[in-house]
């Protein structure tokens, strides 16, 4: 490092050390995902759902075996259904293709994957935001070792750690929303520093991905797209989210609007193909809405919803 740069580039406070921090936290999150058991193709009685979505896929259609999915299962017109999203489920089409002996027994690798993602666009988000606060200001001890810290704590003492209890559809599901809601976030930030069609796509894929893992967790940057689009709109919100304060062309509002729409469109797909809506849920046909007192009355008091005043 000389002066202000690295390599003539702005300093990044991501290097060796920021990168050791997460490969110990991926050491704990291993340890305890691997649980005593010295495998990572172990079987939870929950983690076959993707792999059921996998093999559906297979054969061109979105309904599923409904007996593995318990209480899980939507029932819609003699057909079962998942309301997890895709994404983990594609993963796994290399190996369903070709067959059923791993079935149930692809979840820890899953979610190792998606801690070591989860990680990976942390310590570039670091780098983004770090270059986006102070870009020339030459990166000091004290900052590689906080940056260091930081990532450590965000994959050891955040709810990473937790999720790696157990190996099942619920804590895959969370971890991929949030590894790729991480991603998206991180190209986000590269947009708005330096516009540029490739940031752009790479942005709108991401928050499509998460949006169709988790939702809860995917309309974070969807949100934010949406943002970055009512900026666009006018001069001085350009200029304050650092947007070109002059647009050319269709100027950025064209490409934000196509960004944000795509992931919202996908869902929207998505839950039509499975269910004939477009964002809500039928949760009076899941099955465990039909054996449930408590969530009969809970559908009833609140029109068919889980929430109401």
């Amino acid at each position: 490092m000389t002066g202000d740069t690295v390599n003539g580039r702005p300093a990044r406070a991501g290097d060796r050390v920021v990168w050791i921090a997460g490969l110990a936290a991926g050491v704990l999150f291993l340890l305890v995902l691997l649980g005593g058991h010295w495998t990572l193709l172990g079987r939870d009685p929950l983690g076959g759902f993707y792999d059921l979505q996998a093999h559906s896929f297979g054969d061109l259609r979105w309904d599923v075996a409904a007996g593995p999915l318990g209480i899980e299962a939507f029932l819609i017109d003699g057909k079962a259904y998942t309301y997890y999203g895709p994404w983990p489920a594609v993963l796994r089409l290399p190996v369903t293709l070709f067959t059923h002996a791993l079935d149930g027994r692809l979840t820890q690798l899953s979610m190792l994957l998606a801690f070591g993602v989860a990680l990976f666009f942390t310590v570039r988000l670091t780098n983004r935001v770090r270059v986006l606060v102070s870009p020339h200001d030459p990166v000091t001890r004290a900052e590689r070792w906080t940056v260091a810290a930081f990532v450590f704590v965000v994959g050891a003492g955040s709810v990473f750690l937790f999720l790696a209890s157990r190996a099942f559809v619920y804590h895959e599901a969370e971890l991929w929303g949030a590894a790729l809601a991480i991603g998206a976030f991180e190209f986000i930030v590269a947009y708005a520093t330096a516009p540029g069609r490739r940031n752009l796509l790479i942005a709108s894929g991401l928050t499509s991905l998460a949006f169709l893992t988790r939702g809860s967790v995917g309309a974070g940057p969807v949100a934010a797209l949406g943002l970055l689009l009512l900026a666009s709109l006018w001069g001085p919100t350009r200029r304050f989210v650092g947007l070109p304060e002059r647009a050319r062309g269709l100027g950025t509002w064209v490409p934000l609007g196509i960004a944000v729409s795509v992931p919202i469109a996908l869902y929207a797909g998505v839950n039509f193909a499975k269910f004939g809506t477009f964002f809500s849920l039928p949760l009076d046909q899941q099955y465990f809405s039909q054996i449930n007192a408590a969530r009969q009355a809970a559908l009833d008091a609140n029109g068919g919803s889980l929430f109401g005043l």
